[in-house]
């Protein structure tokens, strides 16, 4: 599925940061609810950040929450293509989201 990075749109606001972290370390430990509210926090925060969507698409998956990780990973690929656009690139990030909805049943 997705790999786990931290994000540099995060980065810049501390707050996003903290809850992504914290997130990362609650799903390491498998706390999926507080996770989730983690990750709801930092999307909260910083909305546009693929990282933080893919990450609570992760967590929705470990929670059999099959309709909100397929949404989650294509608002994360939308807003990762848009960066790619930008940066006239394909990345690893686009592929990624791509690959975790092909393994969701959906299509990209």
């Amino acid at each position: 599925m997705l790999e786990r990075r931290q994000s540099p749109w995060i980065q810049k606001n501390n707050r996003a940061y903290y809850y992504y972290r914290c997130n990362a370390n609650l799903y390491n430990n498998q706390q999926f609810d507080r996770a989730l509210s983690d990750c709801n926090k930092a999307i909260e925060l910083v909305p546009n950040d693929p990282d933080a969507l893919g990450q609570r698409a992760l967590v929705n998956q470990k929670m059999g929450r099959k309709a909100e990780a397929i949404a989650d990973c294509r608002q994360a690929l939308n807003y990762q293509l848009k960066e790619d656009v930008l940066e006239s690139r394909d990345s690893k990030e686009s592929q990624a989201y791509r690959s975790a909805l092909k393994e969701l049943g959906a299509k990209p």
